[in-house]
């Protein structure tokens, strides 16, 4: 395992990323570790009115801001902690599946070391990777419960999972899973002691979204589209015979099998039939290891990945992403090497249905040695629409002063880069809306942007300028996209420089 360990360690290495990613929540972590880090709160401090956050729960951003004093804003530190985070994360995984067959456990250790999504994610600073080490730490220590039924291993592994859910809110599920887990195996008073351990671990943060307003997810999963709140809310038809069949569709045919062969959307673009039809081929051999292994063991980790599908396939569509499915790549792994095992022991024309599985996995092995070879971050690359955008907010710290507010489509990333207070964009067709919720963020200045993966500045931002032309000067322009910096003058109101 430690040849593996270093191995992982060298991969990572070579696939490091030093720049910030464009996704944007990990500048929104760092604006939280920062508040955090200096006294004021769980708050958005970018916002001029810096409300108290509601989205994300505290454990990652605490995290963050342990280090803040020493790293500040600059994203390295934070980056080179997840990474370090990665390899205990990696040890862990080791040791939660060291119980199974050698000619299991040996392919799986290989495939999950060599695998790209985890490496992709192990240098961005988001909670992917920090929730993944307290998943497999979890089930580390219930795996030890289970040989030795002790109160003390029993806790361990549940607080395990509560920090993951306080990384991460998708890590609720591992709370019933285990439940559900303990009642299926009659196990009654452990699952009562499960279930009063579990209402202790939720309470704080359901304390905290009570007392400030609500979960803003919550919201957000009740409404058709989060990105046009005007469409309103999703019916209980729409959840059923839209929702759910259109995230079915996009994970079973994308993002599992994505999970294996990292390039696989690129492929399925290009050749959309045929890649289609292998994507329903790995989901399925995926699906029938979960099923096979499931029906054996009704074990925990079946329950956590049940749960987490149920999550990822009613949550609003427009979100479906693998970053969803992350928490459980080990397990698509495992149950993929798990078919792949089962089906070369049931063919009974197979003499050494073991060396038709090595032959198999080890041609997997080889194609993603390959892709390694070849492989470049997508999440931290700069087309020129993300240059142009960080051009313009660069400029905004040079030319603005220190008390300028600007309305921009990505805020936490604009804040990073220019040292401003920013807001969002609001998301509505209603331009008189539009204009006076800028008047009540005193907006001195936007960043119009043409960004080539979203029409969202455009379409809500262009109505209001067309509406009130004489209110909206340009002031900085960067080409090829067209990116500029206007100044908002409601009533011709001048900034006081």
């Amino acid at each position: 395992m430690l040849v593996l360990l270093g191995l992982y360690l060298l991969l990572g290495v070579a696939h490091f990323q030093t720049q910030l990613s464009t996704i944007g929540d990990n500048a929104q972590f760092v604006v939280l570790a920062k508040a955090l880090a200096t006294g004021e709160g769980y708050r958005e401090i970018n916002s001029p009115h810096q409300p108290f956050h509601r989205k994300y729960p505290i454990g990652f951003p605490l995290l963050l801001a342990a280090f803040y004093p020493v790293f500040t804003l600059h994203p390295l530190g934070y980056k080179i902690v997840i990474f370090l985070i990665s390899l205990v994360g990696m040890w862990l995984l080791y040791r939660w599946f060291e119980d199974e067959p050698v000619t299991l456990f040996f392919p799986f250790l290989l495939s999950i070391t060599l695998n790209l999504k985890i490496h992709e994610y192990n240098s961005l600073i988001l909670s992917e990777t920090p929730f993944l080490t307290a998943v497999a730490l979890g089930f580390v220590w219930f795996r030890k419960w289970e040989r030795h039924p002790q109160l003390g291993y029993f806790l361990l592994g549940l607080g395990s999972f509560g920090m993951a859910y306080y990384l991460r809110s998708v890590g609720v599920v591992l709370f019933p899973a285990v439940i559900i887990y303990l009642l299926v195996h009659r196990r009654y008073r452990w699952a009562g002691i499960g279930l009063l351990c579990s209402l202790l671990l939720l309470t704080p943060w359901q304390i905290w979204l009570l007392i400030h307003g609500g979960s803003n997810y919550l919201q957000q999963l009740m409404m058709r589209n989060p990105y046009s709140p005007d469409l309103g809310n999703i019916s209980l038809k729409e959840l059923f015979l839209w929702r759910f069949p259109k995230n079915l569709s996009e994970y079973l045919l994308t993002f599992f099998p994505e999970t294996l062969l990292p390039i696989f959307k690129r492929w399925q673009v290009l050749y959309p039939l045929p890649f289609e039809l292998l994507g329903l081929l790995f989901s399925y051999t995926i699906l029938s290891g979960f099923v096979l292994n499931f029906w054996k063991r009704w074990d925990l980790k079946g329950w956590y990945f049940l749960g987490t599908l149920g999550v990822i396939f009613f949550w609003p569509e427009v979100w479906a992403s693998e970053r969803f499915i992350f928490g459980i790549i080990p397990l698509i792994l495992y149950y993929f090497l798990w078919a792949l095992r089962s089906f070369s022991h049931r063919i009974k024309l197979l003499r050494r249905p073991n060396a038709v599985f090595f032959l198999l996995t080890g041609l997997y092995f080889v194609v993603l040695i390959y892709l390694h070879s070849n492989y470049h971050n997508p999440q931290t690359l700069y087309f020129s629409d993300w240059q142009n955008y960080r051009e313009c907010a660069r400029w905004i710290k040079q030319n603005t002063p220190p008390e300028a507010v600007i309305a921009c489509r990505k805020p936490y990333l604009a804040y990073l880069w220019s040292n401003r207070r920013t807001v969002g964009i609001p998301r509505t067709s209603d331009d008189d809306k539009v204009y006076r919720r800028f008047e009540e963020n005193r907006v001195t200045h936007l960043i119009f942007d043409t960004f080539y993966w979203s029409n969202t500045t455009v379409r809500y931002l262009t109505p209001v300028i067309e509406a009130h032309p004489e209110d909206f000067e340009i002031l900085y322009l960067v080409t090829n996209p067209d990116t500029f910096v206007m100044q908002f003058l409601p009533g011709k109101r001048f900034l006081k420089e």
